[in-house]
C-alpha cells in the first residue's frame, strides 16, 4: 500500500515538474477557488441578471421600432396612391 501511494506520488511530482501541466493546474485550481468565493459568485448573478435584463429591454425596444415603422408606412401607403393618380391625372392633361 505504501508503495504505491509512494509510486502515485512520484508519478504526480513528475506532471508538476512540467511547465505545461504546471500552468494549467494552477489555472483550473484558481478557477476553482475564485467560483467558490462568495462575491464572485454573487457578481456572475448579478451579471446574468442584468444581461437578461437588457435582453429584455433590447426586445421591447426593437418590437416597438418595428410596430412603428409599420404603423407608418401604412399610414402613408394612401398618400403615395394619392400623389400616384395625381401624376398620371396631370399627365394626361398635359398631353391633351
Amino acid at each position: 500500500m505504501k508503495n504505491e501511494l509512494r509510486l502515485i506520488a512520484a508519478r504526480a511530482a513528475t506532471m508538476i515538474r512540467t511547465a505545461r501541466v504546471r500552468r494549467s493546474l494552477v489555472a483550473v485550481l484558481a478557477a476553482i477557488l475564485l467560483l467558490r468565493s462568495y462575491v464572485v459568485r454573487e457578481l456572475l448573478a448579478t451579471e446574468f441578471l442584468f444581461a437578461l435584463a437588457f435582453v429584455v429591454v433590447l426586445a421591447a425596444g426593437g418590437a416597438a421600432y418595428l410596430i412603428g415603422s409599420v404603423g407608418l408606412s401604412w399610414l402613408e401607403q394612401p398618400q403615395r396612391n394619392l400623389e400616384k393618380s395625381q401624376a398620371v391625372l396631370n399627365e394626361g392633361r398635359m398631353e391633351s
